[in-house]
């Protein structure tokens, strides 16, 4: 998120506190209420529909290989994907370089063989006629999102290898860092007052 996406989002939030706090509160009822209901759900089809608790258990299943392998993909583009960099901080500017070449490299090796092995487990699936137990989908259709998600993890990566091997500096998502900058010193006072009161509360 850029800055100043991040600021106009911000600056809507303090002109209309009551209506953000409703957000908030209804995103945690919300999130709560899925917490609760879901699992109640499957011992509900477990019980009673047995024949639908499969879908209900592969869909979100999916839905997280999926969402892992593009996010990643996504948080590699925008620098926010973890890392660890307290040896990249403290070292001269070749090291660092050096550093992101091997991590490019070894992000390279794991994606790479990711795709290679996802392939060939979608193509046997295909080959085979493998049908899902409950649900009797082909495994080949959700299997493609390995290899599929991966492919996208090893462009990343080996975009990520080429920027480092030219000199340009890799791109760092801080998203925290970015909105303290912003943040005027009453509003940061404000924060501290408040969070001093909910440890006392």
């Amino acid at each position: 998120m850029k800055k100043e996406t991040y600021a106009s989002v911000m600056d809507w939030y303090k002109a209309h506190r009551r209506t953000a706090l409703l957000i908030i509160w209804g995103n945690r009822l919300i999130t709560g209420l899925i917490y609760c209901l879901y699992p109640l759900l499957l011992v509900w089809l477990f019980l009673y529909r047995q024949q639908y608790l499969a879908k209900a258990v592969l869909v979100p299943g999916i839905s997280f290989v999926l969402l892992s392998l593009f996010g990643a993909a996504i948080a590699l583009k925008r620098g926010a994907h973890l890392g660890f960099t307290l040896l990249a901080d403290h070292v001269p500017p070749v090291i660092a370089r050096i550093f992101e070449v091997i991590s490019a490299l070894s992000g390279i090796i794991f994606s790479g063989v990711i795709f290679y092995y996802g392939i060939r487990m979608t193509m046997t699936q295909f080959q085979r006629g493998q049908l899902s137990l409950g649900v009797q989908i082909p495994e080949w259709i959700y299997g493609s999102f390995v290899p599929l998600g991966s492919f996208f993890l090893l462009i990343r990566f080996i975009e990520m290898l080429v920027n480092s091997l030219r000199g340009k500096a890799a791109a760092r998502e801080d998203v925290l860092a970015d909105a303290l900058s912003e943040v005027s010193e009453e509003e940061r006072a404000q924060f501290e007052h408040d969070k001093k009161n909910k440890k006392e509360g």
